[in-house]
């Protein structure tokens, strides 16, 4: 078993906010994530995505290159600040072929700033 990391933060819509490739033929187990996001307006929200697709898959319904995708969502009744975080294990069993890309992409709404920490466990 061996990890890669993914890493990315931001604040505004993105394709390809993160990528990389994987380096030998291998299974992907399972994504070991952690995703703090803090908002300053009302509807904050964001999806996270995983992909070997290039670009977000986020909103396409029969979507087939997606791995893995993350939500989060605000709600202020009043003007403030929510700071939240999400950490966990998502398990898989996604076969990878030695070169492919796993994409990380990002869709925000509102106002929202987020960070992702993705560690990629690969077995043989």
């Amino acid at each position: 078993m061996r990890t890669i990391k993914i890493y990315a933060t931001g604040s505004a819509t993105g394709n390809n906010v993160a990528n990389v490739t994987i380096p030998s033929s291998c299974t992907l187990k399972g994504i070991q994530y952690a995703i703090d996001f803090d908002a300053v307006a009302d509807n904050g929200n964001f999806a996270l995505e995983i992909s070997l697709a290039s670009a977000t898959e986020i909103a396409v319904n029969a979507a087939q290159q997606c791995v893995a995708e993350w939500r989060g969502y605000n709600n202020l009744v009043t003007s403030g600040m929510t700071l939240a975080s999400l950490v966990g294990f998502f398990p898989l069993s996604e076969g990878l072929k030695q070169g492919q890309i796993l994409y990380l992409h990002a869709v925000i709404g509102a106002t929202l700033t987020y960070r992702f920490t993705g560690v990629l466990w690969l077995s043989k």
